[in-house]
């Protein structure tokens, strides 16, 4: 029986679910999944509904987008179970596996290349700083970033900052909330600098945006699953159907249109590394 169905009979569903199997006889309970907030959210659905819309045909189930406004919130939706699949980042998923032991990263999303790896940028405008050493004349130096929870965005900066010999409490971080904020602030110049995804900077080369510096390539975004609500069976579908989706199908989609990866032991090493020489846990960039 659904994990769902026993917590639905223990709330008393036990006196109108027979009415209700009779109104629904092909009755399928649906599951609820939250895609990663990296930019708008009319864009974030598009992309993503058409690998959920597979994946509701293969698993004859019903899966509804459900967005949430931030990285934080996917976290706390996932670990309330109110989340049954969700597209978690390298720095969120370190978060996720200490407030959540229900989570399992499935497969990751290759990014374009088929790469199972991202980095990080500290950009700025085009005609501001040429180096990241430059920033250090800017007195107040003023950084936009995407989300505290997020891999490219407070972590991200004090790494790339301290590398490039500043003090990255000196920088005035303001948060935009996703990643084409950032880039579009940085190309209008109300910011000396801002990190994001490398890959999503380069999309807004046209308008000056420019890299001085990059983090170590880091783990892709990871289908994470909850096994408190999702059963064994269910799991293994997912992975069987998005492994063997057909390459006609995956040319229609945007997430997921690169393919998937396994999610290996060793994988989320190098943020482990950016966090240990930082002196921070994952769990310092949440809100307090």
């Amino acid at each position: 029986m659904p994990r769902k169905l026993c917590r639905f009979l223990a709330l008393g569903g036990a006196v109108i679910l027979p009415i209700f199997l009779l109104l629904s006889p092909t009755l399928s309970w649906g599951l609820t999944y939250a895609p990663i907030p990296m930019a708008n959210a009319e864009k974030v659905i598009a992309d993503t509904k058409p690998l959920l819309d597979y994946l509701s045909r293969v698993l004859g189930q019903e899966i509804r987008i459900q967005f949430l406004a931030s990285n934080e919130e996917v976290v706390r939706g996932f670990a309330e179970d109110r989340v049954d699949l969700a597209e978690i980042g390298p720095l969120p998923y370190l978060v996720l596996r200490e407030v959540a032991p229900q989570a399992r990263a499935l497969l990751f999303f290759l990014e374009e290349g088929v790469v199972a790896t991202y980095t990080c940028a500290l950009v700025a405008p085009f005609d501001g700083a040429a180096s990241v050493a430059e920033l250090g004349g800017r007195d107040p130096l003023s950084l936009a970033t995407t989300q505290r929870l997020s891999t490219c965005g407070p972590l991200a900066a004090r790494w790339l900052l301290e590398q490039g010999g500043l003090d990255p409490e000196r920088a005035g971080l303001e948060i935009l909330g996703n990643h084409e904020a950032v880039a579009l602030a940085v190309a209008r110049a109300e910011f000396a600098a801002g990190t994001l995804k490398t890959l999503i900077a380069r999309r807004y080369q046209h308008l000056g945006v420019r890299a001085l510096a990059e983090t170590p390539p880091l783990p892709v975004f990871a289908l994470v699953a909850n096994t408190q609500t999702l059963s064994e069976t269910t799991l293994s579908a997912l992975e069987r159907a998005l492994r063997d989706a057909p390459l006609e199908e995956r040319a229609r989609w945007i997430l997921g249109r690169h393919g998937f990866a396994p999610v290996t032991a060793d994988a989320y090493a190098p943020l482990e590394d950016m966090l240990r020489q930082l002196g921070l846990t994952a769990r310092d960039f949440l809100n307090p």
